[in-house]
């Protein structure tokens, strides 16, 4: 699962089936989550952002994030 990490939003509990996840940003902005399993608040295991920027859009913009485990 991912969860934001000022807690704006969340893909819901951990489990252990695969699913997707779909988040809407409507602002410009910088967007860091985390794995509530793997990773933690600012950047620590498996984590990333989503990069808001300002442009046209479709409104079917889509961007799919693999999970990758640190290396050990």
């Amino acid at each position: 699962n991912v969860v934001a990490d000022d807690g704006s939003f969340t893909s819901g509990p951990p489990g252990s089936a695969w699913t997707t996840y779909t988040e809407t940003f409507a602002a410009v902005g910088d967007y860091p989550y985390y794995c509530a399993l793997h990773g933690g608040p600012g950047g620590s295991g498996m984590s990333g952002r989503v990069l808001v920027r300002e442009g046209t859009s479709s409104g079917d913009e889509k961007v799919f994030l693999p999970l990758v485990y640190p290396p050990d």
